[in-house]
C-alpha cells in the first residue's frame, strides 16, 4: 500500500486537512485586496498562513533561529506565501472559462507579481520573458508592467 491511498483511507487525517485548507483559503481570500501604489512596504501576508507555512516548510523548531538564518526563513516564507496568494482562485475563478485559451488570468497583486516583473524589465526590457513568468503564474502580464512603469 502507497503512501498515497493510505492518506486516503484515513478520513480522519484527510477531514482535517480539509478544514486547515477551508481556514486559510477564506484567510487568503480575505487578504487579496493589495493594489501597487508605488510602495511595496505596505503589503502584508495572510498571518495564519505565515504561521502554517513556516513550520510546514522549516518544522517546529523554526523559533528557535536567530540572525542570518531568520531573514532567510522570513524571506522564502514571503515568497511563498506571496505565490500562494497570488494563485488562489476565487470560486467563481475555477469555474468560469475564460476565452483566452482557457487559462486563468492573474486578479491578485502582491510585491512579487510586480516587483520581478517590474524589475526583470528595467534590466532586459523583454516582453518574451514577462510573458513567460504569466505563464508560470509568478508575474503580471506585459501591459501591466508598461503601465505600472508610465504611473511611475
Amino acid at each position: 500500500m502507497d503512501l498515497r491511498s493510505a492518506m486516503l483511507d484515513d478520513g480522519e487525517t484527510i477531514g482535517y486537512l480539509k478544514k486547515i485548507a477551508n481556514i486559510l483559503r477564506d484567510e487568503i481570500m480575505q487578504h487579496r485586496n493589495w493594489v501597487f501604489d508605488g510602495n511595496f512596504e505596505n503589503f502584508e501576508n495572510p498571518p495564519l498562513l505565515q504561521f502554517f507555512l513556516t513550520h510546514l516548510l522549516f518544522g517546529r523548531h523554526v523559533h528557535k533561529v536567530s540572525g542570518m538564518r531568520n531573514d532567510e526563513v522570513d524571506k522564502i516564507v514571503d515568497a511563498a506565501c506571496q505565490f500562494l496568494t497570488q494563485n488562489t482562485r476565487s470560486d467563481r475563478q475555477v469555474h468560469h472559462h475564460s476565452k483566452r485559451n482557457n487559462e486563468f488570468q492573474q486578479t491578485v497583486q502582491t510585491p512579487l507579481s510586480v516587483g520581478l516583473p517590474l524589475s526583470i524589465h528595467t534590466r532586459v526590457r523583454d516582453k518574451i520573458l514577462l510573458n513567460n513568468l504569466t505563464d508560470v503564474y509568478i508575474g503580471c502580464d506585459y501591459q501591466r508592467i508598461l503601465q505600472i512603469e508610465n504611473r511611475i
